[in-house]
This record gives C-alpha cells, structure tokens and sequence, in this order.
C-alpha cells in the first residue's frame, strides 16, 4: 500500500535557525518498507512545502494512507492537513501521531473530524500493523494502542508495551529524506552535512515541564554495535560529518557513552557532534573522551538559579553541582549551552533575578531562555490546563514578540515577555562576553554566525 508520512509546514514561511529531520517519522518508514509497502516522507517544514503543492501531490500519488505527526506547537496545521486530504482523497484513511496526539488521543479525533485513527505512543510497530489491515480490508479497531472512530463516539485499544529492543527497528530511513534541507544553524555547522540520531530512548527523570507521552520514562538503549554502525552508515554512505544526538539526556550511563566514544575513533570516524545531557552524570573524564571522539557541543538544562524553582519543578540539580559542570565542560574544550525557562508556577521577581544572575556566573558559552509553555503530556499541563487557552493556536509561540500562553506566577504575560528580552540582553551585551567572543573567531564563517547574533539581539529593543 502506498502511504505518505509527513509533518506539518510550520506557521511561518520563513524557514529559518535549526531544521531538524522528522526522525519518527523515518523510523516508521523503516517498519513500512519491511513489511512491503510504499512510503514517501512529505517534510513540509524542511521543503517549505505549500498547501497547493501538497494537494497537488496528493493528487498525483493518491495515497490510501496518510500519516501526520505533530507536537502542540503544530497541531492547527496538523488539523488543517487532514481535511485537505480528506477533501482531495475521500476515501484515504488519516492517521494521527506524534507528542500531542499521543497525550491528547481521544481529544483530538474530537478536535478534528477528517483524522480517522489516533495512535498514541511508540508508532513504529502499531502504525504498520494498522496500514497492514486497511491494505486487507480488516477493522482498525483490532490494532492494539489506536484510537478511533465509533457510533457512540471514540473507542480504544490498550496501548501495546513500548518496544524492548528498539535495535530491531532498524535504522531511520534517511534515504528518504532529503538530507540538504537539515542544518544546524551554529558556528562551524553550517557547512557540514548533517543529520540527528537517537541512541536511547525514554529519560528518567520527572521534570514536571516535560512530556512523557510517547517514549516514557523508563530508558531504552540502542547498542553501542547499533549505534556506531549508525555513525559509519552515515558518514560513509550519506557523507554526514555533523550529527546531533537527540536523546533526552544523552549521557544516563557514562560508561556506555565511553564505549561509543572509543568506537568512533576506531573506526576513523571524523565527525563533529553534540548532544544533551544532564550535569548529574557528567565528570571530567567523561568528558575528554566525549570531545576526543568529535563532541563539540553540549546543551544542559539548567532551568532556573532558584533552588525553590527547581525543587518545585522536580529538576534534580543543584547550582554548584551546574556551575561546575559548565566549568568542567569547557575546560574539556567543548563548547556549553545552557538552557533557561521563566515563568514557572510561583515564581517571583525576586526568583528570576536569581536566575539571571545565576546564568553570568556559571558563565555558558551560550544560553536559551524560553517562557514556560505546559505541553500535554507534562505533569504541569495536568495541574494546570483550566488556566491554559484552549486554542492550540496559543501554543504556537517562535519569537519573543509573541505573548505567553498564561500567567502562572508572580509576573503578568506582558512582563514575562519584556523580562525574557532583557534576560537576553543582559546575558549577551556583557562587555566581558562580548570580548570572550571576539576572541574565539578564527574564520570568516565564525566573524558571520557573530554578526547574524547581534542582528538577533538588537531586535530585542524593539
């Protein structure tokens, strides 16, 4: 059976900064095409793909199965990409997957009437045993974790358990991608090939900003064998030399992480990498392998200088236990980004101040603030969603003009919004960040990522 995969454009024509490839989508494609079907990844964010282009490859390819996988931020053009199918190919069955549908299942086929089936969680096996019953003419109400359409309303199949050996998958289908359309948009990437991967599944940790609705919190492993051989189909066959490691927290067992590191090097691997990982497994040590195997970049969600925050959000960290890891981390000689978020239930004027100056004196290379938006999925959308807008709409925030989804402490939406600006701007305009800067440029390529940065944030005065 012929089936499209694709993720929605996004709300803005301008692509721009990072694109990332559909990873879920490309292990999907993997568990068709072993099971005979035709498949064609449709990336409308990467290709900047129209409304019309896509009716119009609809009307070419007439697909009998369409699956569409979205987080929240995305959902309305999700929605909107269901009833174009529906009205080009009536008889095409919709299938809908991802984070927010997997948290949200039965609301969504409520939400929206073209989506014919929700799948919720892990949906590499559940989705092809659904494509391989419609190609047979059995009832999708047989398969195990989806959600569908019934007289009465919705009805439900238990979610099957999440898959134990995830190497059995195989590898994503990269060769259906169109590589050139991904980059990661930071000094001394832009002129790489590259691509993401993922070497575990699940995070353990409870956070209670994140979203644990398709992967869990129980960790899954790939092998080392798995992932390296990854690595080497990549580099050799793909000529992939930057890879980002998209697993929530890339570092959970520092000695599987070593082994890794030392297969790479073995087997000549010259790449460059980065990953994100959580400063309570990190150590020095750890650390030179990582960056002698080509990372270069380490991304830790550090979240806020209040230890109240941080206990309120169940983020298990201390701040000497950060401030020395940002420190161990660029010593090794890998470059830091820290990650920061505002707005947290309670939080006061006083709590972001400590913040503020929590993020100058751990001294990241580089940060990312963002005001808290509670997804679906997150122990925080639980507690909090009567005071959540429930236009989807809301949720998709990109730029810092954009108001907040809600207040949820002390500061109002509007001072959230003026304070997230000057978060930036007192973190980038320090005169010994500036010089610190400057001194790292060695090439032409690193003197443009600097200026297109200060473009960015002399916006922040408007």
């Amino acid at each position: 059976m012929k089936v499209f995969l694709t993720r929605p454009r996004l709300f803005s024509d301008d692509v721009k900064g990072n694109v990332m490839p559909p990873l879920s989508l490309a292990y999907i494609a993997t568990s068709l095409l072993k099971r005979g079907h035709e498949v064609r990844i449709i990336d409308q964010a990467a290709a900047g793909i129209s409304q019309d282009e896509l009716k119009l490859l609809l009307g070419r390819e007439k697909p009998g199965v369409v699956g569409i996988s979205s987080m929240t931020s995305e959902i309305f053009s999700a929605y909107s990409d269901a009833g174009l199918v529906k009205d080009m190919l009536p008889n095409c069955t919709v299938v809908l997957g991802g984070v927010h549908a997997s948290a949200l299942p039965e609301q969504s086929l409520r939400e929206c009437r073209f989506v014919d089936a929700v799948i919720a969680g892990e949906g590499e096996q559940v989705f092809s045993e659904l494509v391989d019953d419609i190609q047979e003419g059995r009832p999708i109400s047989d398969v195990p974790g989806v959600y569908y359409r019934t007289k009465a309303g919705v009805g439900a199949n238990k979610r099957p358990d999440l898959i134990r050996d995830i190497d059995s998958i195989g590898f994503p289908a990269y060769n259906l991608l169109d590589i050139k359309k991904y980059r990661y948009s930071q000094k001394g990437w832009t002129s790489l090939r590259f691509t993401t991967m993922m070497t575990s599944r699940g995070c353990p940790y409870a956070c209670t900003f994140c979203a644990h609705s398709v992967f869990g919190r129980r960790v899954r492993f790939h092998s080392v064998e798995y992932v390296v051989d990854c690595i080497e189909f990549l580099y050799r066959r793909l000529g992939i030399r930057g890879i980002g490691f998209m697993d929530d927290t890339f570092a959970i067992n520092p000695k599987r992480v070593i082994r890794i590191c030392r297969a790479i090097k073995m087997r000549g691997l010259k790449i460059i990498w980065y990953c994100i990982c959580n400063v309570n497994t990190i150590t020095f040590p750890l650390l030179k392998e990582m960056r002698s195997a080509g990372c270069v970049k380490i991304s830790y969600g550090l979240e806020s200088g209040d230890p109240e925050m941080l206990a309120k959000v169940k983020k298990v960290i201390t701040l000497k236990q950060a401030e020395r890891v940002v420190e161990m981390t660029k010593k090794a000689g890998i470059e830091t980004l820290a990650f920061f978020m505002i707005g947290f239930p309670g939080e006061t004027r006083a709590s972001l101040a400590r913040t503020k100056e929590f993020a100058k004196a751990v001294k990241p290379d580089f940060v990312s603030i963002a005001i808290l938006c509670p997804f679906p999925g997150s122990d925080m959308y639980e507690e909090h969603k009567k005071k959540l807008p429930k236009d989807w709409k809301r949720y998709q925030m990109t730029t810092v003009e954009e108001l907040p989804i809600a207040q949820l402490g002390e500061l109002s939406v509007e001072e959230l919004q003026q304070e997230l600006k000057g978060f930036y701007r007192e973190f980038y305009l320090r005169p010994s960040y500036i010089a610190s800067r400057i001194a790292k440029i060695r090439s032409i390529e690193d003197l443009r990522f600097y200026v297109n940065k200060a473009a960015v944030v002399s916006k922040l005065w408007r």
